[in-house]
């Protein structure tokens, strides 16, 4: 049975926040963050055609709050790469 955290929801939100500072389109990031993190999303997947981007920071955040899992799928190695740096963590 599913429902809503708004402990959980607040603090991915304010994570986003703080972690957008490296973004460069947060402005939809922290309703992605808030939304993931107040369900109690456990596996939260993202493809991308380029790197990494506000959205994945976003699930990121909310996967610290909820103890979930991020999983990006990306391109090829050049956008890991990217991703990895932009992203900031000791990722695979």
């Amino acid at each position: 049975m599913a429902f809503w955290s708004a402990e959980n929801a607040t603090k991915a939100y304010l994570k986003t926040l703080k972690m957008g500072q490296k973004a460069k389109e947060p402005n939809v990031a922290e309703f992605v963050s808030a939304l993931a993190a107040g369900k109690y999303a456990q596996l939260m997947v993202v493809a991308s055609a380029g790197a990494a981007n506000s959205t994945a920071l976003a699930l990121v955040a909310a996967a610290h709050q909820t103890g979930g899992h991020v999983v990006c799928i990306l391109p090829g190695i050049e956008e890991l790469q990217l991703s990895k740096k932009i992203l900031g963590y000791d990722v695979l």
